[in-house]
């Protein structure tokens, strides 16, 4: 079988892509078809979550109880992008770290709290 369009565009033209995605299934698609990094975004991570619940119900059930709802969605979501940060380890380690990157949306709703925003990222 031929390169895929997204094949061809990583290895035969002057361009890279990020896959658009937190769910672990896509991204592993995605680096089989070049792509070099990802973007997550809160919606993605939803996405994600509601594709795997069980896998997402054990990682929430095994945070502290403790924890408000705002804290357990951060670290769902910091876990949902460590998962994908994992995937992406060889590609960051094969490009010397030109590559292999996750872009992370923080919370939207600290728009304009730049502190918060960089405390997050």
């Amino acid at each position: 079988m031929g390169k895929s369009y997204l094949q061809w565009v990583a290895g035969d033209t002057p361009t890279d892509w990020w896959h658009d995605s937190a769910d672990s299934r896509e991204v592993k698609t995605g680096l089989e078809h070049g792509a070099v990094g990802v973007t997550i975004n809160p919606v993605l991570v939803c996405r994600a979550v509601s594709s795997a619940p069980e896998r997402w119900k054990a990682v929430a059930r095994s945070l502290p109880g403790d924890m408000g709802p705002g804290q357990r969605t951060e670290e769902i979501t910091r876990q949902v992008i460590v998962k994908a940060a994992s995937m992406l380890r060889e590609q960051y380690e094969r490009g010397n770290g030109r590559s292999g990157y996750v872009c992370a949306q923080v919370d939207p709703s600290k728009a304009g709290d730049r502190d918060t925003m960089m405390e997050m990222a």
